[in-house]
């Protein structure tokens, strides 16, 4: 299934699909972007993936939110992830997401 949430570029559509053929152990993708200072999902593979990315926007914390205010990577399995986003990682748990 392929949500978007406006009349995403089928190029972006694309790269999230190829993204989860591609990439070892992927389950979904989501492509996320920063518009007048607000971040929002553009293309999503998954429902929960949507979830998981509104969640951040909700509770202004998570990966997603911390690659665009440093612009650089953020690895969101890593040690401690509980410790760095407390209300997604909940969320996430709720969710079962892994």
């Amino acid at each position: 299934m392929l949500s978007t949430i406006t009349d995403g570029d089928a190029t972006v559509e694309r790269i999230c699909l190829d993204a989860v053929d591609s990439i070892d152990d992927a389950q979904a993708a989501a492509v996320a972007v920063v518009r007048d200072g607000v971040p929002a999902t553009i293309c999503s593979t998954d429902d929960v993936v949507l979830a998981v990315d509104g969640a951040q926007y909700e509770t202004g914390e998570g990966p997603c939110l911390e690659a665009f205010a440093t612009q650089s990577l953020v690895v969101a399995n890593g040690p401690s992830p509980a410790d760095r986003w407390p209300a997604s990682v909940q969320f996430m748990v709720a969710w079962k997401v892994t």
